[in-house]
């Protein structure tokens, strides 16, 4: 009798958890909307700050400049820019279900959907804030 229980019992520490939903599809969904919301208010409202003057004709380099082009590009593409956000997310959650390992897959693009988020809105405050020092500068030197 002791027999069955100890094998009922082993057999409940080795059965393999239940697969359940993952929450990655979630956090890919909200990294594509941040993406979208950064890349077409908060990128072109850092741009306004750090305008050139009339004047002057430097042109914004290195990572602004990817920054600035890609809201461009998403400002005046939005439409399909949305259609493929949308097309990504339910990806992510499609995905996963019909073949497992792939929420690794999801996961993976979540977490650079979301340093994209953090490099563009680090990069617009950077750039802000050496323009706002570099004009203090020319104020008080």
């Amino acid at each position: 009798m002791a027999d069955k229980s100890d094998q009922s019992d082993e057999a409940k520490k080795t059965k393999k958890p239940k697969p359940g939903i993952s929450l990655a599809p979630l956090y890919l969904a909200a990294a594509l909307a941040v993406c979208y919301l950064v890349l077409t208010r908060m990128v072109p409202a850092m741009h306004t700050v750090t305008e050139q003057k009339p004047g002057q004709d430097a042109a914004p380099t290195g990572w602004l400049a990817v920054s600035l082009d890609l809201s461009d590009f998403v400002r005046s593409h939005s439409v399909t820019t949305i259609v493929a956000f949308s097309f990504l997310a339910l990806a992510g959650f499609a995905l996963p279900i019909i073949f497992r390992p792939a929420r690794f897959l999801v996961w993976f693009a979540a977490l650079a959907f979301f340093l994209l988020d953090v490099a563009l809105a680090a990069g617009g405050y950077l750039q802000m804030i050496l323009k706002l020092i570099d004009e203090a500068n020319k104020v008080g030197g």
